[in-house]
């Protein structure tokens, strides 16, 4: 299955460009967890804005999030869990939700900047 090509196929909020995906990891020191990046990866995306009710949802958990963006992505990820992050456009964005399908290499992430 091939990237999803969406620019200028229904509106101009459709950009496809790479995303790297940053695993998390971690050891035990002192009895402590201390996480640590695992790995990178480069993928191509279509990266779409998400609607303020899909927001709203995400502002539930009490995290104030300052901007949403929906990942469609359709190659293997491996290591993929709410942990994971993904830079793009110069920041990096924490996973929030993600739909995994790998019967079909096609994944659905939603990701979020969260003001600290």
């Amino acid at each position: 299955m091939g990237i999803f090509e969406m620019n200028g196929e229904i509106d101009n909020d459709f950009t496809t460009t790479q995303v790297v995906h940053i695993r998390e990891g971690g050891t035990y020191v002192d009895g402590v967890f201390v996480s640590q990046e695992a790995g990178r990866e480069t993928f191509s995306a279509c990266i779409q804005p998400v609607s303020n009710r899909e927001i709203a949802f995400l502002e539930n958990g009490g995290e104030r999030i300052s901007d949403a963006r929906k990942l469609y992505i359709t190659q293997p990820i491996n290591g993929i869990d709410l942990r994971s992050k993904f830079e793009f456009f110069g920041q990096v964005w924490k996973v929030f939700e993600f739909d995994s399908r790998p019967e079909n290499t096609y994944y659905k992430i939603i990701v979020a900047r969260v003001d600290d």
